[in-house]
């Protein structure tokens, strides 16, 4: 899986990328081609910080977009929402396979 994280308006920090990789490592198990691909940007103002983040993922895009006064919650934040967002994207091809096997 190919991990891109940038830094907008802060410094970038090892620890910060680090995090990000080790909690990114929890969607390897969805990506079967071996060929996703995450954009993750870290935007901090004075009072906000924000996460913003592209999943390129078997010909979707899962985006989600978080805003908090702290820039780790924002990670933790962003990983719950792109997880459920898969979960949800697998379920509803589940059931779609369901229904084509059912019909024939």
């Amino acid at each position: 899986m190919r991990t891109s994280i940038s830094f907008k308006q802060t410094e970038r920090s090892e620890a910060i990328e680090s995090l990000i990789e080790q909690k990114l490592k929890h969607f390897e198990k969805y990506d079967h081609q071996k060929n996703s691909h995450i954009e993750w940007v870290c935007n901090a103002n004075e009072k906000l910080h924000t996460s913003e983040v592209n999943l390129h993922m078997e010909n979707t895009i899962f985006h989600t977009k978080v805003e908090s006064n702290d820039l780790y919650k924002t990670i933790d934040i962003a990983i719950s929402k792109l997880d459920s967002q898969i979960r949800k994207h697998s379920d509803k091809a589940k059931d779609h396979l369901s229904d084509v096997k059912n019909r024939v």
